[in-house]
């Protein structure tokens, strides 16, 4: 059966496979970005708006300035809620994929979030960028890949890693949270070892991971 599922963007890189499909949902067209075959992103889920909503919980109404960190800029609907918060002054995204900047300037029409003047776009590794640039943030969105056990790229397991955690941990600032995507219910125990206290969530019945939430 035709479900109407186009290719729009196709790129093989050395970072990957990378796919941009567009699919009709109801009257509107959404997106669907994969990464070698594993789908990563929808902009028709609730996953990277809830990430984004979890890694700002830190962040009173009252506040006037916030430094937000997004690993991953995929779709860009976590930038485009991240964006949304009032007290959000500068927002630093790391994307491994040059490809994927470039259709969020075309084919997704997110020129003008990535043209805001309180976001940096950074072209590089996210393990790489936290280890080797020292800036605290009062909220940290990462969605490298679906979780430890369910990569897209291999490379994309040491995002997950306990020395990484605790590498994030050190750029929270009081108060602030981490959210990030992770597939298995056992990624809770190196969650608490780290933080403590875990918050897990179902975004919707028909997303591929759970988002977990740590605060410091």
């Amino acid at each position: 059966m035709n479900t109407g599922r186009q290719t729009v963007a196709l790129a093989e890189t050395p970072n990957g496979n990378f796919q941009l499909e567009a699919v009709p949902v109801g009257d509107q067209t959404h997106h669907v970005l994969s990464i070698n075959g594993c789908v990563m992103a929808r902009t028709h889920a609730n996953l990277e708006i809830a990430l984004a909503d979890l890694a700002l919980a830190g962040i009173p109404a009252t506040q006037r300035y916030a430094d937000v960190l997004i690993g991953g800029l995929g779709l860009g609907v976590t930038l485009g809620q991240v964006l949304k918060h009032s007290a959000v002054q500068s927002v630093c995204v790391v994307e491994i994929e040059p490809r994927i900047a470039e259709w969020n300037r075309t084919v997704l029409g997110n020129a003008d979030l990535l043209d805001d003047a309180r976001v940096e776009l950074v072209i590089g590794d996210f393990c790489a960028y936290v280890q080797g640039v020292p800036r605290n943030y009062h909220g940290i969105a990462m969605h490298i890949d679906m979780g430890p056990n369910q990569v897209a790229r291999t490379e994309n397991r040491r995002a997950y890693s306990l020395s990484m955690l605790r590498v994030l941990q050190t750029r929270l600032r009081t108060g602030g949270a981490l959210a990030l995507c992770a597939g298995k219910a056992s990624y809770d125990r190196a969650l608490h070892s780290v933080f403590g206290a875990v918050n897990a969530m179902q975004p919707d019945q028909n997303s591929p991971c759970r988002i977990y939430q740590v605060m410091v």
